[in-house]
């Protein structure tokens, strides 16, 4: 699951053009963003970042339970450092082994 700013009318012909095989969302005014901890209207992103002159939020990954518990989180604040796949199938796979002894 995607989050986006992008338009809801535009989404729909993202997905098509582009052939993407997982669901994009319109996040409206960045609330589910905001909720997460990765976007701020007192601190955005463009005041932080040379280069952004977009009101978006921070690029971010999470991994949620299906009891809705996060599991893994990581957040992006320079925009150029990324999530290490390692590390949350590391996450994931705890998850699993804990359902499995309980």
């Amino acid at each position: 699951l995607v989050l986006t700013s992008l338009p809801a009318d535009q989404i729909p012909d993202l997905v098509r053009t582009q052939g993407l095989q997982f669901n994009l969302v319109h996040d409206t005014d960045n609330q589910i963003a905001e909720q997460l901890g990765v976007y701020s209207k007192i601190h955005p992103l463009w005041q932080l970042v040379a280069g952004v002159d977009a009101d978006v939020s921070f690029p971010a990954t999470f991994a949620v339970a299906q009891n809705g518990a996060v599991v893994y989180d990581f957040v992006s604040e320079d925009l150029e450092s990324f999530f290490q796949v390692r590390d949350v199938l590391t996450a994931v796979y705890s998850v699993k082994d804990i359902r499995q002894i309980a």
